[in-house]
């Protein structure tokens, strides 16, 4: 009977660790979006040190889990502890920035969209491929040369020409790293996880 209450108990530990990297990781993909750094330069080394400290803490983690596989128990302590770095250094550099913003001209590059598919289900077991929709990206270039992707909504894509000058406000971040403090009109909202 005890083996049936650890065997829960650790169900329930893996469930949770799932949805903690889930929220983590998508407030990191938010802030990334509003930072101006290339996504490698943060998410490798968060991943590095997430999983060395995983590594580290195994034993704990093992007691924690209630499972004795190594492997797993490195892997999901390893994805929770990147995301959580990742969240935090991205989070601390943008809410901590400086309180002196600067306006920066940047000009549409490029203008495109991708088409995705929504999965609709036929069966109980079997998915398929459903209607189509499109996402928006605008391709802008900055002043000193660094270009990022923006995702726009469908009404700021149509306002948008490749070549238009945009006025936004910049600041240096905690971290030295710049983030986007304006609001752009037309960007899309980002989505919640759940």
């Amino acid at each position: 009977m005890a083996d049936k209450g650890k065997s829960k108990r650790s169900t329930a530990i893996l469930i949770v660790v799932i949805l903690l990297t889930l929220i983590l990781g998508g407030g990191a993909a938010a802030f990334l979006q509003l930072s101006l750094v290339h996504p490698v330069r943060i998410l490798l080394p968060a991943i590095g040190v997430g999983f060395a400290l995983a590594f580290a803490i195994r034993k704990p983690v093992a007691r924690i889990s209630g499972s004795g596989n190594l492997f797993l128990n490195i892997l999901f302590a390893g994805m929770l502890l990147s995301s959580l770095l990742s969240f935090g250094f991205l989070g601390t550099n943008f809410w901590l920035s400086g309180e002196d913003p600067h306006t920066e001209t940047i000009t549409v590059e490029r203008l495109y969209s991708k088409t995705f598919h929504r999965s609709r289900r036929v069966g109980r077991r079997y998915t398929t491929t459903g209607e189509p929709y499109k996402v928006y990206y605008m391709e802008a270039r900055f002043s000193d040369g660094r270009t990022k992707e923006l995702r726009l909504g469908q009404s700021g894509f149509g306002k948008r020409k490749k070549g238009d000058r945009l006025e936004i406000e910049i600041d240096k971040g905690f971290f030295g790293i710049p983030v986007i403090k304006s609001k752009i009109s037309g960007l899309a909202k980002q989505k919640r996880v759940f």
